[in-house]
């Protein structure tokens, strides 16, 4: 095997092994990208100048998914600094904080419910996620359920809650600033509250919200 076999073969095997691990971080996705531009080099020196076009044309386009993903779609504040984060972004591997009055919403209904996804990935299994919810005073969600357990805290104001299918304002409980609550999944609930409100929920991807009733318009940040 001569030495610009064994340079296809290397090639080769980086794209393939990139590619299997791209979803474990963006930067598998840059890796891929080389391995195509050299996969590409491989195929002109060898004289198959129809692969090395492809791989050419997969080594741009791998590069600008990978472009796209590192610019991100979402500003937010942590501590204190404006940080760029992707709308649906891997989980951060920097310290970050965030305030109630500084939250920068990603989504906001017509209903003025808001919500904004703080750091991880609701898209994929076994991916943690952290999000941001705002609840408007006197709005209530009906009777919906989760595809995984919840993890909520409120951080500002009170958050009302209830359980079963049929939205009962009387029968919630309220939950004032500070309060933990976890909704496991499947567990049909409703929420609502009288007074401005901010929640901050974790939970493991993937993640789906669904009505009882499904012709309800959902709120803002509900993934169907």
């Amino acid at each position: 095997m001569d030495a610009l076999t064994l340079f296809g073969l290397g090639a080769v095997s980086l794209m393939l092994l990139c590619y299997a691990l791209d979803q474990r971080s963006c930067w598998f996705g840059l890796g891929f990208a080389g391995a195509c531009a050299l996969g590409s080099a491989y195929g002109f020196l060898q004289g198959a100048w129809p692969f090395g076009v492809v791989e050419a044309i997969w080594a741009v386009v791998a590069w600008r998914r990978w472009a796209a993903a590192r610019s991100g779609v979402a500003t937010i504040t942590v501590a204190g600094t404006v940080t760029r984060l992707s709308k649906e972004t891997h989980m951060t591997t920097q310290p970050a904080a965030w305030h109630p009055d500084t939250l920068h919403w990603a989504e906001i209904a017509p209903d003025g419910t808001r919500y904004t996804l703080l750091e991880g990935r609701r898209d994929l299994p076994g991916e943690a996620f952290t999000y941001a919810f705002f609840i408007p005073a006197g709005f209530w969600d009906p009777g919906h359920w989760h595809t995984a357990d919840a993890r909520i805290v409120v951080l500002k104001g009170t958050l009302h809650l209830g359980y079963g299918n049929v939205l009962d304002i009387s029968a919630s409980s309220a939950y004032p600033t500070g309060s933990v609550v976890l909704v496991p999944a499947g567990m049909r609930h409703f929420d609502g509250a009288h007074e401005d409100t901010v929640i901050i929920g974790t939970a493991v991807g993937p993640w789906s919200t669904h009505y009882v009733d499904p012709s309800h318009t959902a709120s803002a940040g509900t993934p169907e």
